[in-house]
């Protein structure tokens, strides 16, 4: 553990040469963990960001969403895992998603932590004191973030209020929050990631670049039917939350 490279002697000179084997050496059970979770994790990166540019390369869905949705009245995991599915399947809005279940180290209640295909919502800079706006003419506006009334609908169907965060991403996922993200709770060992909807059976391809070489793509069969119900969402109740 004390240095990513690892050294040879070069015969001829009798001088030790130093290279670097992959991201991580194979040489402890921790670098072996973090090279397996980096690999799973830019898989998942790739199919979640395929998808979305082959549903709706446009602006409302533009980035993935991290939300995490929290236990109301510590219920049980059978409880937990019924209401979420419930909030699932009964938001219009989220097209797809991974997802998984975890137990809190501190206070030991179940939630779920996943990343989903859904709509940008307003949030102002401070979303906890929501501070009025003042228009061109000096005068005072009730601040128009939605973020507060948009995090409380999970409520409804017995869960926790909504921790919704869009995801800042570069193409090279180099300090990403996505990329942060997933390796921290989609990519952990012993967690069984769940996807639905638009990121549930997809396929995968390969594609030609322009200079030859090929490279492999996601992409969802019923792309259709993904794309009707975002359209539907946009003009219906996406005007409510502009």
């Amino acid at each position: 553990m004390e240095s990513e490279w690892l050294g040879f002697n070069q015969p001829e000179t009798d001088r030790k040469k130093y290279r670097e084997l992959a991201r991580y050496p194979e040489r402890c059970t921790e670098c072996d963990t973090k090279s397996r979770r980096y690999s799973r994790m830019t898989a998942s990166l790739n199919k979640i960001l395929d998808i979305k540019d082959d549903l709706e390369p446009g602006q409302k869905f533009a980035r993935p969403k991290m939300i995490t949705i929290g236990n109301s009245d510590d219920l049980s995991k059978e409880e937990f895992k019924k209401r979420f599915k419930k909030w699932r399947d009964e938001s219009p809005w989220l097209i797809g998603g991974t997802y998984v279940f975890e137990k809190g180290s501190k206070n030991g209640m179940w939630h779920a932590h996943g990343v989903y295909i859904a709509p940008y919502i307003r949030k102002c800079n401070d979303p906890k004191n929501h501070p009025d706006t003042i228009d061109d003419d000096g005068n005072k506006k009730p601040c128009a973030c939605k973020m507060k009334e948009w995090s409380a609908t999970s409520l409804e169907f017995g869960l926790g209020r909504m921790n919704y965060i869009e995801a800042k991403y570069s193409k090279q996922w180099k300090n990403s929050g996505l990329c942060n993200y997933i390796a921290k709770y989609m990519c952990k060992d012993g967690n069984r990631k769940q996807s639905f909807a638009a990121l549930y059976r997809c396929v995968q391809e390969r594609e030609q670049r322009s200079d030859g070489t090929f490279k492999k793509i996601w992409f969802q069969p019923n792309r259709e039917e993904f794309q009707h119900q975002m359209k539907m969402w946009i003009t219906t109740e996406g005007k409510k939350w502009k």
